[in-house]
């Protein structure tokens, strides 16, 4: 960024911490980031509470920056199918789909992921999220298997209500 303003779309790195001045620094002190290679390392102990599967780092950012102070155990995946893989390896109790994902988009991820549960008769709460707030989004997630929809730009208090709606502040997931 050359200024205040950037016409072209932040990818690289170094723009990062632009992003973060811009639009972090007044709710997250640097004491509070963790390094962006932590954001796809995994869980330590292994159990994920929130699976967010999300391509764009700067997203990503806003999601862990959010998710930091919750307390629920969460996983960044950064395309549909690293998403497939870390539900089968970590069974996650809730998932946050971003719909548009290089790879595997997270229709497709969720088509996956539903025809594994079919042999199982389990099903993982599916919450699809994307830019487009455009009308019939909600309803063609929902139709690709996904039980909830959530537009971007995400807020602190649309994420956690959302959250706190398919697992409760306890974490136990309400299952259909």
């Amino acid at each position: 960024m050359t200024s205040e303003h950037s016409t072209r779309p932040v990818t690289r790195a170094e723009d990062l911490k632009q992003v973060y001045d811009v639009l972090l620094a007044p709710s997250f002190p640097p004491s509070e980031l963790v390094p962006l290679e932590w954001l796809t390392e995994g869980v330590a102990s292994g159990a994920v509470d929130v699976l967010v599967a999300e391509d764009n780092e700067v997203n990503q950012i806003v999601f862990t920056q959010i998710l930091q102070g919750t307390g629920w155990r969460f996983e960044i995946a950064e395309n549909g199918a690293r998403a497939v893989e870390i539900w089968q390896e970590k069974h996650p109790a809730l998932i946050l789909m971003d719909v548009s994902m290089p790879e595997m988009n997270g229709l497709e991820a969720t088509a996956a992921i539903r025809a594994e549960e079919a042999a199982t008769g389990a099903r993982t709460p599916i919450v699809g999220v994307t830019a487009h707030a455009l009308k019939g989004d909600r309803e063609r997630c929902i139709e690709a298997g996904m039980d909830d929809y959530l537009s971007k730009p995400i807020s602190p208090k649309a994420l956690h209500d959302k959250i706190s709606a398919w697992m409760g502040d306890a974490g136990a997931v309400q299952r259909a």
